[in-house]
């Protein structure tokens, strides 16, 4: 269990579970490995075994995502602020990759601990696919237009 202050000033927490403050982040090549490697990988068994070093977490109140060390008193690597801004940019410069909740994961393994990855990116992903710039300076979300709209920016 953590606790984190957030740029803005709001203390964070991840003591109660699932926690509003925790995001998963996979690319999306991680994902198509992994089903490529096991067509049944469960979710749960996906989301576990991979080693991450970095945490990244949501401020409900400024909307900001934080990305952290994941270790004891892990120190704030990058912060990026909301915005809301439609640029038009070419996706293929761009890397894919999806951001759950805590308790979009919660949810769904309490209603199927045995659910499999791909079934869940199925039902799930295209809604949680973003988009970052090589420089990871911008992440993009596209809109029901199909174009993709600026939604964080790196502070």
């Amino acid at each position: 269990m953590a606790r984190l202050k957030c740029v803005c000033g709001v203390g964070l927490s991840n003591t109660n579970a699932p926690s509003d403050n925790i995001l998963y982040v996979f690319t999306k090549a991680e994902v198509n490995n992994a089903i490529n490697d096991d067509v049944e990988i469960s979710l749960y068994d996906f989301e576990t075994s991979i080693n991450r070093e970095h945490e990244y977490w949501y401020c409900q109140d400024c909307k900001r995502v934080m990305v952290v060390e994941r270790k004891p008193c892990g120190r704030l690597i990058d912060s990026y602020s909301s915005c809301s801004s439609c640029e038009v940019v070419s996706e293929q410069a761009l890397t894919e990759f999806y951001v759950f909740s805590d308790i979009d994961i919660y949810n769904a393994e309490e209603e199927d601990i045995n659910l499999s990855l791909s079934v869940f990116i199925h039902q799930y992903g295209e809604e949680h696919l973003r988009f970052i710039t090589s420089d990871k300076k911008n992440v993009y979300k596209k809109t029901q237009d199909n174009i993709l709209k600026l939604i964080y920016t790196k502070e």
